[in-house]
């Protein structure tokens, strides 16, 4: 009887807390918003969108023209899409239970590894798998085909050896975190590693921790994205910054001594034409030149490389 108690309690607790969160916070409005990305001229850029109504993975353009079903609807509630290939044919999948390989033709092959494993990778070509254990310190790189091992090194002494990326350009090159917000760059043909400050801003294919992979960074402009309770500023060299996104009316509450951003993530995408960003429960486009908002259709998961994938 006491621990139902105890339970009622809690539960009037979080009952309690939850209503003052929602009577001391406002979530705002983005001033200038669309309820949609009809206004983008680019046709040639996709998209792999999570689907709200049902959870199946999407490839659209940015203006929501639906160009196929990646993964279809899931079957189980912890069903997830984990990495794809440059041309969106091989996927690998988070079940229940592990993860599996699949490919176009439906075929799923489960990645028999064992514990301690973290989520996989596909090499842009889609013919290699590489992961790591943070544990055994281990990196493993796995055939896509027949998932026979292909290497298995140990990660550098320098790594942190959580997450592992392939590199966009060369394909015997892996990247690891050194655990300083840094890189480790590992090369499959000599097994040498080097460390590559931050600031460099390696083009590193997908890494799975979206603080490291520097989307708010354009290579091509060098400018970067300030995120704020206010909105999203663009910083450019040798310019004054200038509010890409603005958001009023928000107020947010500390609860427990915990800060919700307003925006937690923000990415330049198609060659830093556009940005993309979270609020509220949507995910947004707005146009660099131009300061059009709108909302897409769909949680973004991935930018594909462009005039990769065919209707």
């Amino acid at each position: 009887m006491i621990n139902w108690i105890n339970a009622v309690s809690r539960l009037t607790l979080v009952v309690v807390s939850l209503t003052v969160l929602h009577a001391c916070s406002s979530p705002g409005e983005i001033i200038g918003a669309r309820d949609d990305t009809t206004f983008v001229t680019d046709h040639s850029t996709q998209l792999i969108l999570k689907m709200p109504e049902n959870g199946a993975y999407e490839i659209r353009t940015l203006t929501g023209e639906y160009v196929r079903t990646l993964v279809p609807a899931p079957v189980h509630t912890r069903f997830g899409l984990v990495d794809v290939d440059n041309r969106a044919e091989r996927v690998l999948l988070r079940t229940g239970v592990g993860f599996v390989a699949a490919d176009s033709s439906g075929a799923m092959r489960p990645l028999a590894v064992g514990s301690g494993w973290r989520r996989p990778v596909i090499d842009g070509s889609g013919t290699r798998i590489a992961m790591v254990n943070n544990h055994e310190r281990l990196i493993r790189v796995l055939s896509f085909e027949t998932l026979e091992l292909l290497q298995e090194i140990p990660c550098p002494e320098d790594a942190y050896c959580w997450w592992v990326g392939w590199d966009f350009a060369d394909a015997n090159i892996l990247w690891l975190s050194d655990g300083q917000l840094g890189y480790e760059r590992l090369d499959l043909t000599t097994g040498e590693s080097t460390n590559i400050p931050r600031e460099n801003y390696p083009r590193i294919r997908h890494p799975p921790d979206t603080v490291l992979s520097n989307s708010n960074y354009c290579r091509e402009t060098g400018a970067t994205l300030i995120r704020s309770d206010s909105g999203i500023v663009l910083q450019e060299p040798g310019l004054e910054p200038r509010s890409l996104v603005v958001i009023k009316g928000f107020r947010n509450t500390f609860l427990f001594g915990e800060h919700f951003p307003v925006i937690s993530r923000a990415a330049f995408v198609a060659d830093c034409q556009y940005v993309i960003f979270d609020f509220g429960f949507d995910d947004w486009l707005v146009d660099v030149k131009e300061g059009l908002i709108g909302r897409l259709t769909g949680e973004v998961w991935y930018e594909l490389p462009r005039l990769s994938v065919t209707p």
